[in-house]
């Protein structure tokens, strides 16, 4: 059970992201057109993987008030540096 409410504020946190993040993005700019290299044959939206890091905080947040997960580990913030370096 516990894992379940871990993973419910996580998925509702990233989808949530995402779908903004879908339809802000080609406001800003930040999508790819297909070219004959591609594997889509459509414009393609970038940035998804904010909606990723979003949910992911949802859920090291959830984690942490249950008391789960310690509030501060490496790991989470690992993985938003990474996406911060190469966004």
């Amino acid at each position: 059970m516990d894992l379940f409410l871990l993973f419910v504020p996580a998925a509702l946190a990233g989808w949530a992201v995402t779908m903004g993040v879908h339809c802000i993005a080609p406001r800003l700019g930040a999508v790819v057109q297909p070219n004959p290299r591609s594997s889509h044959t459509y414009p393609t939206t970038t940035l998804g993987g904010i909606g990723l890091i979003a949910g992911m905080w949802a859920g090291v947040g959830a984690a942490a008030v249950l008391g789960v997960f310690p509030a501060v580990s490496w790991k989470p913030l690992a993985c938003t540096l990474v996406v911060l370096l190469f966004c």
